[in-house]
């Protein structure tokens, strides 16, 4: 054995030609960790993002028409039995009334504000049990410009105390409106929101009245960490939602959906199965089926780049059989030479196996340090690329996140090394079982 080690040793570092599978090696496994952590990092922000906008599970009454009024009423009679309180699986779950409009910056827009008119997603909301289901309270205290900030003491209930009804914006909508919160210079600005009012027409199909608006005061905003989202998302009082939206708020729909959070350690996916087959009149939905798409497109981009990726490291692989190959073809004197010393078929395996796997070995090792190095600081990788090449290579706007995220997960390493291994150990053994089955007599007499 001590033989073995000696001539692998002498071998790996007397051949230069080695160190070119090595880095080959080396670069596959690295963009393999690398685009792992990456893939894995915007799959579960995502995750994250989702489950803290949506609740576990979002909940709609199949009885219930389009212009039904009470939404709400009817699924918390289903919920009740299953809150924690209880016995059940439910934490809590709060109703939110959903209505599209036109915010405008100021009570009576001159012509430059009007230019700022946004589009939005307004959701009525009643903040205290809204709070129970998604992190509202993390949401505004993680807002970076300290002129959009909800001040600390009004976080538990933004929508009291202001002069007009209250408004949280998402920051990048706010920054796109060019409005501030309370603490900034002004004081707390004013936006007009302006929606259309739905009504049932003659022959009982939804229509809509004139616009209706209303003045709102900025309370504050909130960041989500996605702006795609914060550029399109509006919280308010869902009172003074119906309000704005219906001429008679007392007969209109309290509730487009109920939201429900779960209680630590439910798995929402089975809990929503078995919730759907005891309440047959509910339609069960959890914040994975309601995002299905997107989080799958992203799943199967990982997957076409991890094919790309493996058959890079499977080339750097076919270089350590070249290399194996043409080390068997330089030694069979040797080779002859051991075999005549009484060294078995086994042990002219091992040499050469070995041989191989120590160039892929020390490739897989040096790659994972250097993907995880990448991994750790892709963020300046990327800004230092953009600023090389003068283009942005990641635009937030079209990736949807502000930092980049990123995630090592221990499988991923496993499943790349293991990989790189395999593919190691196959090109090794290729050449090795050709080195075994040599004749010693036919090796010296090889020039």
């Amino acid at each position: 054995m001590r033989v073995i080690r000696i001539l692998v040793a002498r071998w790996l570092w007397t051949r230069h030609v080695a160190l070119v599978a090595i880095a080959s090696v080396t670069i596959g496994v690295a963009a393999m960790i690398v685009v792992f952590a990456l893939m894995d990092g915007v799959l579960g922000f995502l995750r994250d993002h989702f489950r803290g906008t949506e609740g576990d599970l979002v909940i709609r009454h199949r009885s219930v028409p389009h212009l039904e009024s009470d939404l709400l009423g009817l699924v918390a009679a289903d919920l009740e039995s299953e809150m924690v309180s209880k016995g059940g699986s439910i934490r809590a779950f709060s109703p939110r009334l959903f209505a599209q409009g036109l915010i405008v910056p100021g009570e009576k827009p001159t012509p430059d504000e009007q230019d700022r008119i946004q589009g939005a997603i307004l959701f009525g909301v009643d903040f205290e049990s809204e709070s129970e289901v998604v992190p509202l309270q993390r949401q505004m205290e993680d807002v970076a410009l300290p002129e959009l900030r909800v001040p600390a003491e009004r976080r538990t209930s933004p929508f009291v105390g202001t002069r007009r009804p209250a408004i949280l914006l998402g920051d990048a909508l706010a920054k796109r409106l060019g409005v501030q919160g309370p603490l900034g210079p002004r004081g707390g600005d004013l936006v007009t929101i302006v929606v259309a009012t739905p009504k049932r027409g003659a022959e009982g199909q939804p229509t809509f009245d004139q616009p209706r608006s209303e003045t709102f005061e900025v309370a504050g905003c909130f960041t989500t960490g996605r702006e795609d989202y914060d550029r399109l998302r509006a919280l308010v009082a869902r009172a003074d939602l119906r309000k704005l939206r219906y001429d008679q708020p007392e007969f209109a729909p309290n509730a487009s959906v109920v939201a429900a959070s779960l209680a630590p350690g439910v798995s929402a996916g089975s809990f929503a199965r078995e919730l759907r087959s005891k309440k047959e009149r509910l339609v069960v939905r959890t914040w994975e089926e309601e995002h299905r798409n997107e989080l799958r497109s992203i799943e199967d981009q990982k997957r076409i780049l991890v094919v790309i990726l493996f058959f890079i490291v499977a080339v750097a692989t076919i270089a350590i059989l070249g290399i194996v190959y043409l080390m068997v073809r330089e030694k069979t004197r040797e080779i002859g030479i051991l075999r005549a010393m009484g060294m078995k078929q086994s042990g002219i395996l091992a040499v050469f196996t070995l041989y191989g796997l120590s160039i892929g070995g020390l490739g897989a090792a040096a790659g994972l340090l250097l993907g995880l190095f990448l991994s750790a600081r892709l963020d300046r990788l990327v800004a230092w690329l953009s600023d090389l090449a003068g283009v942005p290579l990641l635009n937030p706007e079209i990736y949807r996140f502000e930092t980049i995220p990123t995630r090592v997960e221990l499988s991923a390493v496993v499943s790349v090394l293991g990989a790189a291994f395999a593919m190691s150990l196959v090109a090794s053994l290729l050449p090795a079982w050709r080195a075994a089955r040599l004749e010693p007599t036919r090796c010296l007499h090889t020039e």
